[in-house]
């Protein structure tokens, strides 16, 4: 028979008891979703939330109460689990209290209280329910328990209360909670107190909450135990610490308190100007200990300590002894600093610590200032005796008192004079490069010039345009050796070249002639990193120009023919040639090893020994 379906929604179960068979609960991923099966198909309003077994609707929602079997009313969109279903089981409430979000039959309510089927927003409400109203169902809480205990220990990682299950964000909150509200839950509260204290001192024994206060009494009470990782020693107690821990040993330990100034200065080079007055004043120097940095936004910053902090590392093999005076550091740490703040518009902050430790503003540990040395070398470059400059700064000694230039010894002005590369007069720079175009610009603009021709690397000839770049060219003739090449050379002239002299591949070649005791003199000279023809005929050109032109009886050489033809485009024709001797017994020689049949003939022919 049909059933009926009254007015309000409600289906009529008197009148048909195999209406509503069972309630299944299908438990899958831990969410519950729960249908109805009709057994006899009878119709139902579409308003109802009934699924057939042949034909459901997984989609319909459920607007009406539906009479469950033991006559408990349902409310709109709650979760419910039957006492009496498959799985009735109360270890079973995590899955069978949490909504799925995927069932989209159900309302808004995630928990269901599985004892009285009150459906809630959030868990917490849900559990707090529980233990208020059903707290005589030990086997329901029990479950809730095990629910937190399966999770994985959440009170470490979550804070909850193991009695109440409630959450807190940090452990003092939890530990306030067991205090107030299970304060006769004597073990609880001991358990928590024993797991906060997880920091034990080696010496003392003593436990402490966190790492901070564990690390403030090693530092206040055994300050005797060396640490690993402390690189920072005190001078005074000669303790090691970290950076950040050795300013309060200096307060705490030693009363000995940091006085910080902070001022702002217009460019970075007021800083500089500030900096050598702060300096000279209190008898200090302040060195740079790392590069520059930059933010995102360009602000740069500068660090600067005093340069008596630190250990002497020394770099020599022990040799001599060290000095009487001792090194300028103080194998310690001296907390004197400066950190300097550039902004992009120019102006900078200055912080300055300006209270030493370990050490005394000696002037015998200063350095000279660059003003101070640049002074000096101009006097020694002017040839002022060292005893002249010497007595000269010791006289100006004033009532002002006395300065680390007074202090100065003939030690320190050869150091100067080494610096300044002023004990030689072919040694302008420590590049060769640069010295050699600085001793060439000086041999030009003197009273007798002996360059013929100068042309560097990096820079182009329009005189020679074939000369390259990367090309050197250099020759040089003074004076007197033109005067003698000019007197002599109607007898004999002779070229030269010497190969691998030097790292930079220049090759050195040089005009002899012989003089009245018949001895080669040198007359001119050619550096250059190519000795071809074109580069040859720009040597005897310049030759040419200065001293007129050569008409000697014998050309002597060797056997390259670049020497001979560019001789002869410039000069003119020889009247006789000779090769040098020890390029042909060279000749020979490397002739003989290519030969084996003129091995043989080898000691039948005797070879001029000539040196």
């Amino acid at each position: 028979p049909n059933t009926s379906v009254s007015s309000e929604g409600i289906l009529d179960s008197q009148s048909n008891q195999n209406l509503v068979e069972a309630i299944v609960c299908q438990n899958s991923d831990s969410v519950m979703s729960c249908m109805f099966e009709c057994v006899n198909h009878s119709s139902v309003a579409e308003s109802d939330f009934v699924m057939c077994g042949d034909n459901s609707n997984p989609d319909s929602v459920m607007n009406d109460v539906v009479p469950c079997s033991n006559d408990f009313s349902v409310a709109e969109s709650d979760f419910f689990m039957n006492g009496e279903g498959e799985n009735s089981n109360p270890n079973s409430v995590t899955s069978d209290m949490v909504h799925s979000t995927n069932d989209k039959s159900v309302g808004e309510s995630d928990f269901v209280c599985p004892d009285c089927f009150q459906s809630f927003n959030n868990k917490y409400n849900l559990k707090r329910h529980v233990y208020k109203f059903h707290n005589d169902n030990t086997t329901l809480i029990q479950s809730f328990k095990s629910q937190c205990a399966n999770v994985g220990n959440v009170a470490e990682s979550n804070f909850v209360c193991p009695d109440c299950l409630k959450t807190f964000k940090n452990r003092y909150n939890l530990k306030r909670h067991v205090n107030k509200v299970h304060s006769n839950n004597t073990e609880l509260i001991e358990s928590l107190k024993n797991r906060s204290l997880g920091y034990q001192c080696e010496d003392c024994h003593l436990k402490f909450s966190d790492l901070k206060n564990f690390k403030c009494h090693q530092n206040k009470v055994h300050t005797s135990k060396i640490n690993q990782n402390a690189n920072y020693v005190c001078l005074v107690c000669h303790g090691n610490f970290e950076k950040r821990e050795i300013i309060f040993h200096f307060k705490n330990a030693h009363d000995i308190d940091m006085d910080h100034t902070e001022l702002e200065l217009n460019s970075f080079n007021d800083f500089l100007a500030w900096k050598a007055e702060i300096e000279n004043n209190t008898k200090s120097k302040f060195i740079s200990y790392s590069t520059k940095h930059i933010n995102i936004h360009g602000v740069k910053y500068y660090y600067f300590r005093c340069h008596r902090s630190g250990n002497f590392m020394s770099e020599s093999k022990g040799l001599r002894h060290l000095k009487i005076l001792g090194s300028n550091k103080i194998n310690a740490y001296c907390p004197a600093a400066l950190k300097v703040t550039e902004h992009t518009d120019g102006k900078c902050i200055v912080t300055y610590q300006k209270v030493h430790v370990g050490h005394q503003n000696d002037l015998g540990h200063l350095f000279l200032t660059a003003d101070e040395r640049k002074n000096i070398a101009s006097k020694i470059a002017a040839k002022i005796p060292l005893d002249n400059i010497l007595d000269e700064i010791r006289n100006s000694i004033s009532d002002a008192g006395l300065e680390r230039v007074h202090l100065l010894t003939k030690k320190d002005l050869h150091n100067i004079e080494k610096s300044f590369n002023l004990s030689s007069n072919s040694v302008k720079h420590e590049n060769d490069g640069v010295s050699v175009d600085m001793w060439v610009r000086e041999m030009q603009n003197s009273e007798n010039p002996c360059i013929l021709f100068y042309k560097t690397q990096g820079s182009t000839c329009t005189q020679y345009s074939f000369l390259k770049e990367n090309d050197f060219v250099l020759i040089i003739m003074t004076e007197a050796q033109g005067e003698i090449l000019k007197k002599f050379s109607s007898d004999c002239i002779c070229i030269d070249g010497t190969h691998g002299v030097n790292g930079y591949g220049f090759e050195l070649v040089t005009l002899l002639t012989i003089d009245d005791l018949r001895q080669g003199f040198p007359c001119a000279f050619l550096i250059s990193n190519r000795c071809d023809q074109p580069v040859l005929s720009i040597f005897f050109s310049c030759i040419k120009q200065k001293i007129g032109q050569l008409q000697p009886q014998i050309f002597m050489s060797d056997m390259a023919e670049s020497f001979f033809n560019a001789w002869k485009s410039e000069m003119g024709v020889l009247q006789k040639r000779l090769f040098c001797a020890w390029h042909i017994d060279r000749a020979w020689r490397k002739n003989f090893k290519k030969s084996k049949a003129l091995k043989n003939k080898q000691k039948h022919i005797k070879l001029s020994d000539h040196s």
